[in-house]
């Protein structure tokens, strides 16, 4: 207790990050104060952003979230987009697919509600090659869009963490001249949690970047 190790942080994370850098986060944070009790819980970032209002998270792991009026952001990597298509798909034969080659495929989408800045990179990008991309279906999480691409229903433009999945029957291309998304910590600041300065060490631990 006299070394700040008691008590509870309170962490969001989106699901891409729980892949790649909030594990590590969570690891750095025990390893430097081990009394301390984590929480972790799966949001989507405009969900995380109104938790943290509502002090119902203390620390939130976003993507692309613009500013946000009481909210620090702090910028830690970024990634690019990618594609999930079916393993058998006659795209799959390509090393780097275009937006070009994307025209006639139907797609499997985030809602915008859930992930609107990086809804409207996909729009941006296939309306650089002049096509808007038809949408098959949308899916409210990975697991749910990774299994419609499996399926055959569409091919699906995702950040680039999730390929590390490995979802059966599905196979991921890198997309020539992609938007990149960056994912972001987030805290209220009024009310920054006790253990910041720990949380951006073990960010920084993790191999991402502190601004």
């Amino acid at each position: 207790m006299a070394a700040g190790g008691a008590g509870q942080l309170r962490i969001g994370s989106i699901g891409a990050a729980l892949n790649s850098v909030t594990p590590k986060l969570v690891r750095g944070l025990l390893g430097a104060l081990p009394g301390l009790a984590v929480r972790v819980t799966q949001l989507d970032t405009p969900v995380q952003l109104v938790a943290l209002r509502a002090n119902e998270i203390d620390l939130a792991v976003v993507r692309a979230a613009g500013p946000a009026s009481g909210i620090v952001l702090a910028d830690l990597f970024c990634e690019p987009m990618v594609l999930a298509l079916p393993a058998r798909h006659r795209l799959a034969a390509k090393s780097v697919l275009s937006a070009a080659d994307l025209r006639d495929e139907r797609f499997v989408l985030w809602p915008r509600t859930t992930s609107p800045l990086f809804h409207d990179q996909v729009m941006d990008y296939c309306a650089r090659a002049g096509f808007v991309p038809r949408t098959a279906m949308e899916g409210a999480d990975i697991e749910t869009q990774l299994g419609l691409v499996s399926a055959g229903i569409g091919v699906s433009p995702q950040p680039a963490s999730f390929a590390d999945l490995g979802r059966k029957g599905v196979t991921f291309r890198p997309l020539h001249e992609a938007p990149h998304s960056t994912v972001q910590l987030a805290w209220l600041q009024a009310s920054p949690p006790p253990h910041l300065a720990v949380a951006l060490s073990a960010a920084r631990a993790a191999g991402v970047r502190e601004p």
